[in-house]
């Protein structure tokens, strides 16, 4: 093993990740705006009407119009939105709520520090 290759591609990996991080390449968290933006932009038809976020801002739940609910994820530097498909699978999880989104390719969004009940009552109030 050549430990001078594997140090100079160590320093090269953390470069890089440094710089993304001073470029802010990842993205702003998710905000009340910015997931009624994605919604109603990437839905059609989707008009949306209210937002209840995750505490770390990487995931919310938008309501919208004719008990319409899609979920909005940060995926990289832009969110991503899928809408869901009534009965809207919730589960426990250590740091919140787990919202299945039914969809192998998107996955699950975790709900941090939002309680099971208070997701469950904001999508019935759709």
């Amino acid at each position: 093993m050549n430990w001078t290759l594997l140090g100079g591609s160590l320093v090269a990996v953390l470069a890089l990740a440094g710089i993304a991080a001073w470029l802010k390449l990842g993205g702003d968290p998710l905000d009340e705006a910015a997931a009624l933006d994605a919604a109603g932009d990437m839905l059609a038809g989707f008009v949306p009407e209210a937002a209840l976020l995750g505490a770390d801002g990487e995931a919310a739940l938008v309501r919208g119009r004719g008990e319409r609910i899609a979920l909005v994820k940060r995926h990289g530097a832009q969110p991503a939105v899928r809408e869901l498909t009534r009965p809207v699978g919730l589960a426990a999880g250590d740091n919140g709520t787990i919202v299945r989104s039914g969809d192998r390719m998107y996955g699950d969004a975790v709900m941090r520090e939002r309680a099971l009940s208070e997701i469950d009552g904001f999508i019935r109030d759709a």
